[in-house]
């Protein structure tokens, strides 16, 4: 704050030099113009006096020349001329002196004039050229006053000059150094971009790959017999189902199962390796020990109700055996193109109400039964502008991950021959689908 009180200071004393100095050269101009006035007049006035000094000794000479003429001398008085005339009153001879005289006293008028006229145009220059010297006095006493703080001001002009381009040549600095960081941020950048495309051309051809051997490797029993898990003992015209499996058998109220009217009839697509639907889906309702009572929750059209011996199956359900399934991934159960918390939620605790047991976590175990995957990851769509944003390449660079980690996962499963289920075929494997 003091350097810039000092250069304004140093600044408005510089100003008022230069006004001062201005103001004494317009006094000289003024008085010089004053005294050339003067000196044009003085030499005005003495060329009057030369031409009446001229013209009255041209009226001498002619006057001379007429006395000479009139009386034979040229030195005759007044009085002699007045008496040499008085008898004869020569008119013409009388009115040339006349008028010689006249012109004479004329011209001693006229001449007189002229002195004076010199005379003030003297006293004018005279008084011009003291003014003169007073201003150029003065302006050399206020250059000689102002010379040691004119000095001083150019000396904090310059200072103050130095310290600007020290301040232009850091700016100037600082600007290159966060251009230069920005380039090389940008080159990054495009390195990433270039490694993500790359990488996302990769992940598809391995989606790609990945999604044909899941296909082979789809719950698929050895034969028809292996799949039973029951039979149905009776049933009634309110859509009632008894079964023989109860409570010793790990039944429980919400299991569902798949009915079929033999063994046969509940095989294997082979196109697709998934089980043939029944001809209808059933429900737990009420456990007892060795028998349980369900309700028909889906019948499929043209077919018969579920009758006494109507087999049983549920793909992932045994009386003597707890299947283990790895969770991953975000479950969209209600297919309203939202997965949240709830929804995962609710399949585990259907996984367990038909009696598996659940684990999740980002790394695949080497015991488990089956791997339950979520919603697939989508990739993430179109192509990023050149000046996106850094929070934009995060979120496309973290959807890619999310999408590399689910296909690597299912790449591990297939590998170690797991079976690979989403939500659609868990319902279809155990009866719960609405098909």
């Amino acid at each position: 704050m003091a350097s810039r009180s000092g250069s304004n200071g140093t600044v408005i004393g510089l100003v008022i030099f230069v006004l001062a100095t201005v103001g004494l050269l317009v006094v000289s101009i003024v008085l010089w113009s004053k005294y050339d006035d003067a000196r044009k007049m003085a030499d005005a006035a003495r060329g009057s006096q030369s031409e009446s000094d001229r013209k009255a000794d041209e009226a001498t000479q002619r006057l001379g020349q007429a006395v000479t003429l009139m009386v034979g001398r040229s030195d005759a008085s007044v009085e002699e001329l007045k008496k040499e005339f008085s008898a004869g009153e020569n008119d013409i001879v009388k009115t040339m002196l006349e008028k010689a005289r006249s012109d004479a006293a004329k011209l001693r008028k006229d001449l007189d004039a002229a002195r004076e006229a010199t005379k003030k145009a003297e006293a004018d220059l005279t008084v011009a050229m003291r003014r003169i010297d007073e201003a150029k006095q003065a302006y050399d006493a206020a250059l000689e006053a102002k010379g040691p703080e004119f000095t001083e001001r150019e000396d904090a002009i310059a200072k103050s000059q130095a310290e600007l381009d020290g301040l232009k040549t850091q700016l100037a600095s600082a600007r290159e150094e966060v251009a230069s960081a920005g380039r090389a941020r940008e080159e990054e950048l495009q390195g990433q971009l270039e490694a993500l495309a790359d990488e996302k051309n990769s992940l598809e051809s391995r989606a790609g790959d990945l999604q044909r051997q899941v296909d082979r490797i789809r719950v698929q029993p050895k034969n028809s017999a292996a799949i039973v898990d029951g039979h149905v003992l009776a049933s009634n015209a309110e859509g009632r189902v008894y079964i023989d499996l109860g409570r010793k058998h790990r039944i429980r109220p919400g299991m569902t199962f798949e009915v079929y009217a033999d063994a046969v009839g509940a095989g294997v697509d082979p196109a697709t390796g998934a089980i043939l639907p029944g001809k209808a889906s059933i429900e737990v309702l009420k456990v007892d020990e060795t028998t349980s009572t369900a309700r028909v929750i889906r019948q499929q059209r043209g077919a018969s109700p579920p009758v006494k011996d109507d087999v049983l199956v549920n793909a992932i359900y045994s009386p003597d055996y707890t299947y283990r399934f790895f969770l991953y991934g975000e479950f969209d159960t209600d297919a309203d193109g939202r997965t949240s918390a709830e929804e995962k939620a609710f399949v585990i605790q259907r996984i367990r109400d038909w009696g598996g047991t659940v684990t999740e976590g980002n790394e695949l175990p080497g015991d488990v039964d089956f791997v339950l995957v979520g919603v697939e990851p989508s990739e993430p769509r179109g192509s990023l502008s050149d000046d996106a944003s850094i929070e934009e390449i995060e979120a496309v660079s973290q959807a890619r991950e999310r999408r590399a980690n689910y296909l690597d996962l299912v790449k591990r499963a297939t590998d170690a021959r797991i079976p690979i289920l989403n939500w659609n075929r868990l319902r279809t494997l155990t009866g719960d689908a609405e098909r």
